[in-house]
Parts: structure tokens; C-alpha cells; sequence
């Protein structure tokens, strides 16, 4: 039988929230990084990490976190999920509306500290990907640090 807290759809909420806003503040304290669109792949992939995986799992991100999501970043970004990332591309390969695409691994079922992998993407010269390292309960999670390879270009 799993924890309680596996599936709550605060808990992996509140991980995502904290965990996109680390990987687009990135520590900028004198502007704000902020995006006016932040596109999430709908999508949670094994492979958003910057460590290369072999067989990437994928699951699919609960319509119930998704609104938690979004109303978590309103006060920063419009945040529309997408299910197919591609389509966010712009043929000069910029994120259309000026945005930024992120991508997601999945919430690992249990576990504090939690170790999750994310990737932006807003051009070619304009992403980054790593692990954050995120700890706290329920809806309330922070970031407290990063772990492994930080990729950015």
C-alpha cells in the first residue's frame, strides 16, 4: 500500500510549481525572467532531466494538477499545458508568444527530498535543463538545491 501523500494532487502541484519557478527565476533577482506564456508539455517525461535516458517512460500530467499548476503561477505567467511541445515551435525555433516550453519528470511516488528533472526551452540559445532537489508537504515544496549536471545554452 502506498503513502498517503502518493497521487495528491497538491503534493505533486505544489513540487511542479516550485520546481518551474526555480528553473526560470534561475536566481535573477534584478528583472524578472518571467515569460508572458509558459507552455508545459502535458506530458511528464523521464527524460527532462539533463542526464541522457536511455528508455524514457512518460506519464501524463492530471488535468487536476494542471489547473493547481496554473493557478500556483498566474500571478507570473499564463501557463497553457500542451500535448504536443512541437507545435509550440516556431519555424525560426523560438516558443511562440515570446513563451518558454517546459518540460516535466514525472513525481517520484515517495520520498523527501524529492529529485526531479525539468528543461526549459525558449530558442536555440535559450535553454536549460537540471534536477532540483525539493523538500516540504503537501502544497507547500521548495526548492533547496540542485543535484548532478546543470546544462544551459
Amino acid at each position: 500500500m502506498g503513502r498517503p501523500e502518493e497521487g495528491d494532487p497538491d503534493r505533486s502541484a505544489g513540487i511542479y510549481a516550485a520546481v518551474i519557478s526555480a528553473l526560470i527565476e534561475g536566481g535573477y533577482a534584478n528583472y524578472d525572467p518571467w515569460p508572458p506564456v509558459t507552455y508545459i508539455d502535458s506530458t511528464a517525461r523521464t527524460s527532462a532531466g539533463p542526464v541522457a535516458v536511455s528508455d524514457a517512460l512518460t506519464s501524463p500530467i492530471p488535468i487536476e494538477v494542471q489547473h493547481r499548476i496554473g493557478e500556483a503561477l498566474a500571478a507570473h505567467t499564463e501557463v497553457r499545458f500542451v500535448d504536443d511541445p512541437q507545435s509550440v515551435i516556431q519555424p525560426d525555433s523560438r516558443v511562440r508568444d515570446r513563451g518558454v516550453l517546459v518540460t516535466l519528470a514525472p513525481v517520484p511516488p515517495a520520498g523527501r527530498p524529492v529529485r526531479i528533472g525539468a528543461r526549459s526551452y525558449a530558442g536555440n540559445l535559450g535553454s536549460k535543463s537540471c534536477t532540483f532537489i525539493v523538500d516540504g508537504a503537501g502544497a507547500r515544496w521548495r526548492v533547496t538545491g540542485t543535484t548532478g549536471i546543470y546544462s544551459m545554452s
